[in-house]
């Protein structure tokens, strides 16, 4: 090994994204996870938090899992959608922009998403309350492509029932949110 590839290897900044490079034995606990991911089947979603210190792994570890996901058959495969907090800054431009993302996500992935993914559209036009540009000069811009309905229960609720008739499983992971300050992760 060369010096710049030795020098990747020990950087706590740059994670790994093929369990080949596995040095820390990590892959095995990443296959497991994986594994798991695919057959867990709780209507309502689930968690899995993966802690620890800055530089201890934690993006390798969720590069890994991602890796054993897409060896998977492709009809067990989740939508994965990844979202890092931190590049983006202040409430509502994390909401807006979480929720921008995934539904460019969904649209990517499959035409039967396109629903789901106008309604998250819709459902973070209601959470984020952010002013639609030219508004503080007078201009008015109509919507005319969809309407917007903007009772978020009613949003949330239509969202729900739609996933819940999606026939796989869609995986959001939300890496560096140590990153973020303590109004931020909330």
């Amino acid at each position: 090994m060369n010096k710049a590839e030795n020098d990747k290897y020990l950087s706590a900044d740059i994670c790994l994204t093929d369990p080949k490079d596995d040095q820390l034995g990590y892959s095995s606990l990443a296959q497991d996870i994986a594994r798991n991911i695919i057959r867990m089947a709780p209507s309502e979603g689930f968690v899995i938090a993966i802690y620890g210190q800055w530089g201890s792994g934690k993006s390798t570890l969720i590069n890994f899992i991602v890796y054993y996901l897409n060896q998977m058959p492709e009809s067990e495969q989740p939508v994965i959608f990844r979202f890092n907090p931190w590049w983006f800054s202040g409430h509502e431009d994390l909401i807006r922009n979480f929720f921008s993302q995934l539904q460019i996500t969904l649209n990517k992935k499959e035409s039967s998403l396109s629903n789901i993914a106008e309604l998250i559209a819709d459902f973070s036009d209601a959470l984020a309350d952010v002013p639609l540009p030219y508004a503080s000069s007078g201009r008015v811009l109509a919507r005319i492509i969809r309407p917007k309905i903007k009772e978020v229960t009613e949003l949330k609720s239509k969202i729900s029932n739609s996933l819940i008739n999606y026939n796989k499983k869609i995986l959001i992971l939300i890496d560096d949110i140590d990153r973020l300050t303590s109004e931020e992760t909330r």
